[in-house]
This record gives structure tokens, C-alpha cells and sequence, in this order.
């Protein structure tokens, strides 16, 4: 595995050092500390009773052109961060051991940055009745790593030092139960080296997003829906969405739009009868568009049928990649999201949708 993870690591640089010789490069670590707090009354232990922490090591990319949406964005920055993480009460929530593509926008006045990362993790304890009763957070070891933070910076030479706010969240995205998360609040410390810089040149910035643009997608997950836990039993359900999607662009790299979505759900037969459950939502969402990828994010609502006992608005955050660049304004593309509800993941889903 090691090997395998190496080699596509290898590969990402490698390609990108061909392809744009305009990129600086650093490598860093970090420190992180605070606390993991029971978000909901089904934790049978409070795990903000134990200090949690953890160290990281990152490999950064920034790549200075004048490409339209870096220039916009003040060249975001593309991290690989592999971590340790001690999960406060060791005993019931064991330690994880993460790693995860990032990407890092730099504001232009202040010396400050928001960070988003999103990969896998393996968690040493998950629940099991009979040896690990107590832990409901996490039902399996490998799970969804998820972190924002906000944080300053300062630069010394080649040196940058930093201190951050930030909120971590490990889940399995309901694949198995049971499936409450564990989300971690704390601060951390960070320090860099500069190793390569090369200078800024200019590059065709034509290649825009067309100003009003309309999708539809369709999307599947598969979670667990087992709502009683015994004896390693999983039933895995079926959700299949489809969603007409209506936006425009406001800058080059930023795009608002509206999505309506019809959802089946036939794992909620016991509960909305012999069809499953059926729902419409309505969301509001914004694209942050960097090429061909791009990072979503959404608040939404029921507007008819939604899941019971649930709050009645969701959020979902994922990245679509598109096959097309613009100029086409037909444009295939793939996307992965998660819909949450205040922290605690219903499920993933994987997508396969058009532009025009």
C-alpha cells in the first residue's frame, strides 16, 4: 500500500512540475490540540473529557501564473497532509492515522488563510458489542477525514510560521452503524520551508465558464440503515437522486446556482411504506471553479417528505471534475459530495452529470 500511495504521489508532482514551470514548493509540519465535544445525547461517554491532539507532516504546491481564477484567488495552494491523531479518550476512540488532499486560499491584504481538506482515515477502535460497547461515534476503520481551518501566517526568509483555528470530522458516511461522528475543535501550530520558486509568467486566460449555465446529474449512495445494533447485522440501502441545476457566474472562479433534486430512498420501507421514502429538496449552493475542478457546497431543505427524526435543513459540500474545459459549453463531469445534518453525515454520494 505504502508503494502504491507513493507512486501516485510521484506522479502528481512529477506531471505537474512538466506541464507548469511556474510552482513553488514546500514541505512542513504542524501541532494540533483541543477537544472532541459529544454533539449528540447518544454518546454513552464524553469523549471533551480528554484532551485531543495530534502532529502532520505536509508537502505543498503553489503555482504562481497569471491564470485568471489563481490570479482572482491569489494562487491557492495544493497540499498532501498525512497525520496522527489521538481521539481524547483513547480507550473508547482509539487514534487515526489520516491522509488528505488540501487546498489552501491565501488572502491578499492579510496575512491569513482558509484551508479545506478532505480524505481517509483509519481509526484503531470502532464500536463492537462486545469489546468496545461505549464507542457510537465510529462503526468501522476506515472512514472520511474532513477539516477546515482558518489561520495567520508569517514569513521569515524561506521560513513561514503559523497558528489556526480549526474543525476536524471523521466519519463513515453511514456506510456502517453506527455512524455519529467525532468532530474535533482545537488550535494548531505550523512551520514551513520555501524549497523552489520560479518566476511568475503570463498565460492565455480565455478559457472562461460561460455566465449562465444549467446541469443535471444523477446520483447514487449506498449506506446503512440498520437503525438497531446487534450481532454485525447491515442492511445496506439504496438512494438514487436526480437534480436539474440552474446558476451563474458572478466572477471567473465563482459561481452561484439553485438545485432541485428528486430522491428515492428504498431503504426507508419500514418507515414510508413498501416504496421507500420519496422526497423533493430544494438548495442553494455555490461552485468555486479552479479549472476543471472544482469545490461545492450547499444549504438545503425539504420541500415535501423529509427523513424523520431529522432537522429540516442539510448541508452538502463535495468537488465535481469536469471532462470538458470551457471553452465547450457542453461539458460531462463527475462529482462525489456529503449531505450532513448539524455535523452527523446521512451519506455520500457519487454523481455523473452534463453542463450546458
Amino acid at each position: 500500500m505504502k508503494k502504491i500511495l507513493g507512486t501516485i504521489y510521484f506522479i502528481v508532482f512529477l506531471s505537474n512540475t512538466l506541464f507548469s514551470q511556474h510552482t513553488e514548493y514546500r514541505i512542513g509540519g504542524e501541532f494540533l490540540s483541543g477537544y472532541i465535544p459529544a454533539h449528540s445525547p447518544q454518546f454513552r461517554t464524553d469523549p471533551s473529557e480528554f484532551l485531543s491532539w495530534g502532529v502532520g507532516v505536509e508537502f505543498m504546491r503553489r503555482i504562481l501564473d497569471s491564470t485568471d481564477y489563481r490570479l482572482s484567488l491569489n494562487h491557492p495552494g495544493f497540499s498532501i497532509t498525512m497525520q496522527y491523531h489521538a481521539l481524547g479518550d483513547t480507550e473508547v476512540y482509539g487514534h487515526a492515522f489520516s491522509i488528505a488532499p488540501s487546498y489552501t486560499f491565501f488572502l491578499k491584504q492579510l496575512p491569513l488563510y482558509l484551508r479545506l481538506d478532505c480524505g481517509f482515515a483509519y481509526l484503531n477502535k470502532q464500536f463492537d458489542e462486545n469489546s468496545n460497547p461505549e464507542n457510537r461515534a465510529i462503526g468501522s476503520s476506515i472512514n472520511n477525514v474532513t477539516k477546515l481551518r482558518v489561520g495567520y501566517r508569517t514569513h521569515f526568509h524561506n521560513w513561514s510560521y503559523g497558528l489556526y483555528l480549526g474543525l476536524t470530522h471523521y466519519s463513515n458516511l453511514s456506510t456502517i452503524e453506527p455512524n455519529l461522528g467525532l468532530n474535533h475543535v482545537g488550535i494548531g501550530l505550523t512551520i514551513s520551508k520555501k524549497t523552489i520558486k520560479k518566476h511568475l509568467k503570463p498565460v492565455n486566460n480565455s478559457m472562461l465558464p460561460s455566465a449562465w449555465f444549467r446541469q443535471i446529474k444523477y446520483s447514487f449512495a449506498l449506506y446503512d440503515s440498520e437503525r438497531e445494533l446487534a450481532d454485525d447485522v447491515h442492511t445496506y440501502s439504496q438512494v438514487h437522486n436526480i437534480a436539474l441545476i440552474v446558476g451563474k457566474r458572478y466572477r471567473s472562479y465563482g459561481r452561484w446556482y439553485g438545485q432541485f433534486k428528486y430522491t428515492r430512498n428504498a431503504g426507508e420501507r419500514d418507515f414510508h411504506g413498501p416504496e421507500g421514502l420519496h422526497n423533493l429538496t430544494l438548495l442553494a449552493g455555490h461552485e468555486l471553479t479552479m479549472g476543471k475542478f472544482s469545490f461545492i457546497t450547499g444549504l438545503g431543505t425539504y420541500l415535501y417528505e423529509r427523513y424523520d427524526p431529522v432537522e429540516p435543513v442539510f448541508i452538502e459540500g463535495g468537488a465535481n471534475y469536469y471532462l470538458l474545459s470551457p471553452p465547450h459549453r457542453v461539458r460531462p463531469y463527475l462529482s462525489v459530495h456529503i449531505k450532513s445534518h448539524l455535523g452527523v453525515a446521512e451519506y455520500g454520494e457519487l454523481s455523473v452529470g452534463i453542463e450546458w
